[in-house]
């Protein structure tokens, strides 16, 4: 930089001229001379227009950014509703299960009924539960009058309420059975009655569009012991069960 002594009293007039010119032309601000009392230019301060247009693209920037539609932050609400566990509900062209797949529902102990399995039973999509709903219409496990523990276990409530009743009916349509058990009101003797039912296995095998349900059944009537054992054959499609064969 070249020291203040080295600006003339001759150059001073051509950029005070050229000072009036731009402040004129409305394109520049600031100080442009300041003169010390001994007139020589002390120092001389320019603010470069590429400050300004600078400036300027980033305002046009930001209100070209602001023009589009307003982006609002997702409300915790509709995070908790996307994230929370929804039911598996299958569409009426979905298979089952891709590959062979086998769920315990009852598994066999020592004692009737067999040991009921929650962890599995929660597992099941809405055509399955419907299917082990089914199930829990026709035989007993553990039932009271009022209660059968399969039909708890399914968080269907009271043995055929409505919820049961709903359930089966959604699913098998055309079921012959079904719609006995429906006309029944799903009714089951309590266990321990001159006659009733208690399942000591019951289990359902999945392969695609196929269900096979695997039982095994305890018919007690007036001091005589039956067993009636599965397995039942079933085809989901168009989002309905219908027996393909049946023991």
């Amino acid at each position: 930089m070249m020291p203040p002594s080295a600006y003339k009293q001759s150059n001073i007039v051509g950029i005070s001229s050229a000072v009036r010119y731009t402040e004129t032309a409305g394109i520049f601000t600031g100080r442009l001379v300041d003169w010390h009392r001994n007139g020589y230019l002390f120092s001389m301060e320019i603010r470069v227009i590429g400050l300004l247009v600078a400036l300027g693209a980033t305002l046009l920037t930001a209100a070209c950014g602001n023009s589009g539609t307003e982006k609002r932050p997702v409300s915790a609400e509709k995070i908790n509703i996307a994230d929370s566990a929804a039911p598996m509900i299958l569409s009426p062209d979905t298979v089952l299960a891709a590959g062979r797949q086998t769920l315990e529902l009852i598994r066999p102990s020592d004692q009737i009924p067999g040991i009921i399995d929650s962890t599995a039973l929660d597992s099941l999509s809405e055509p399955l539960r419907a299917m082990a709903a089914r199930y829990a219409a026709i035989g007993g496990t553990d039932c009271d009058g009022e209660y059968c523990a399969l039909t708890s276990a399914l968080k269907l409530g009271k043995q055929g309420s409505e919820a049961h009743k709903s359930l089966i009916a959604k699913y098998f349509p055309n079921d012959s059975i079904a719609r006995q058990v429906l006309a029944q009101d799903c009714y089951l003797r309590p266990s321990g009655a001159s006659s009733f039912s208690e399942y000591a296995s019951l289990s359902l095998s999945l392969h695609q569009d196929t269900v096979t349900v695997d039982y095994r059944l305890l018919l007690y009537n007036r001091g005589k012991t039956t067993w009636k054992n599965g397995a039942d054959r079933y085809v989901f499609k168009d989002g309905t069960f219908s027996s393909s064969s049946r023991n």
